[in-house]
């Protein structure tokens, strides 16, 4: 589900997923503003911007799946906020988050202290367009994008259990 509420700028995305054994998963869910001249910021759960190959979505991938090189390095998808830029020729995003792969846990768990992504692309020829999907039909103008990525987050450090939670850890 995706949209707009109160008026254009402000955009809501929701995307679920039902599994093989009818187990309902949330994907993303997140609430954006559109503050104009390139400029949106978001909250919610969205996917990590680290692996370009990640960000394609699933439905203009060329193969069943994502590459294992992607499974072993992407930041999957994580909760927080993100403040995202977009120009003719300059895209860059910057989250603070609880961690990569932390989706569906909630923002208190205790995995990850603190998490910082960064992604900047640099399109030296084409549109933005084409690099929606991975394919580019026959007579299509060249494009040609180059980006890369950070991620740092500390793990977790100072939490106090309580008892409960000590003794499932122990017994």
């Amino acid at each position: 589900f995706s949209g707009n509420v109160v008026n254009p700028d402000w955009m809501y995305y929701i995307e679920a997923d039902f599994m093989e054994t009818g187990t309902f998963t949330l994907d993303d869910a997140y609430i954006a503003y559109n503050y104009g001249k390139g400029w949106t910021a978001m909250m919610g759960q969205f996917k990590a911007p680290v692996l370009r190959e990640e960000l394609v979505h699933s439905m203009y991938q060329l193969a069943v799946e994502r590459s294992w090189l992607n499974e072993y390095f992407t930041g999957g998808r994580t909760q927080g906020i993100a403040l995202d830029y977009r120009g003719d020729q300059f895209h860059f995003v910057a989250s603070y988050n609880d961690g990569a792969n932390t989706n569906n846990t909630a923002w208190i768990t205790r995995d990850t202290e603190f998490s910082m992504t960064g992604r900047v692309e640099i399109l030296f020829q084409g549109t933005w367009d084409q690099f929606r999907d991975f394919t580019s039909w026959e007579g299509e103008e060249t494009g040609f994008m180059l980006g890369g990525a950070l991620h740092y987050q500390r793990e977790e450090y100072g939490t106090i259990l309580d008892t409960d939670e000590m003794e499932i850890m122990l017994g």
